[in-house]
């Protein structure tokens, strides 16, 4: 076998192990799902059984470097979107004349993604910090002034920002409303859960750092 002869056949064997990649990647796209969850969260994974009340679903997990096996409640699933087909799981309660219908809980879920991407609070977490900071002088108790400062700011909503949405169609509405001001509600409780314990830290090192210098 000459060399141009063997250079020929290796650039034939990868041109054919090459199609034989895409098949195979092209056939895991494929079987892909996308899970949509009533939090406004989205996942993309495998739908490997159907169990009643239960998908047990492969996602991929550690930036895809490998595949888990989960169990998920339906109960917590607003759609699945395959490939050929759209799966609506919720269903209101009709003995519930307030649960919402399947076309308000879209949009209550593109609240709820609204405010997930663009609600960036500042003040809250900010005072949060400051609350913790001042919390650390009050001795062994003085967790619990950042803890009633979050329990405090919890019990209400943050308000709704028009500017925040890109479709002014939908913002009226109030499903959508109570879905961005929920998620907007929880962002704001998780960044000041975080500026809290940080404040509290922080005061309780310049207070040992006082401590120790006198």
């Amino acid at each position: 076998m000459d060399l141009n002869t063997f250079k020929w056949l290796v650039r034939c064997k990868s041109g054919i192990f090459a199609v034989i990649l895409i098949l195979f990647f092209q056939e895991n796209l494929v079987a892909q799902d996308s899970i949509y969850f009533l939090n406004g969260e989205q996942y993309t994974g495998k739908i490997v059984e159907d169990l009643g009340d239960y998908y047990k679903i492969e996602l991929p997990v550690r930036n895809g470097r490998k595949i888990k096996v989960f169990m998920l409640d339906k109960e917590l699933i607003y759609k699945v979107r395959r490939l050929d087909s759209t799966i609506v799981i919720y269903a209101p309660d009709s003995a519930n004349p307030n649960d919402l219908t399947v076309s308000e809980m879209d949009l209550y879920i593109k609240g709820e993604q609204l405010a997930t991407k663009m609600y960036r609070p500042w003040i809250s977490p900010a005072s949060a910090f400051l609350t913790g900071v001042s919390g650390a002088y009050l001795g062994f108790w003085g967790f619990t002034l950042p803890a009633v400062h979050l329990g405090i700011q919890s019990l209400y909503s943050p308000g709704f920002r028009e500017k925040d949405s890109g479709k002014p169609l939908i913002t009226s509405d109030s499903a959508f409303v109570m879905g961005y001001r929920d998620s907007a509600r929880k962002v704001r409780n998780r960044r000041m859960a975080k500026c809290a314990v940080a404040g509290l830290l922080t005061g309780w090192a310049i207070k040992i750092l006082i401590t120790g210098l006198n």
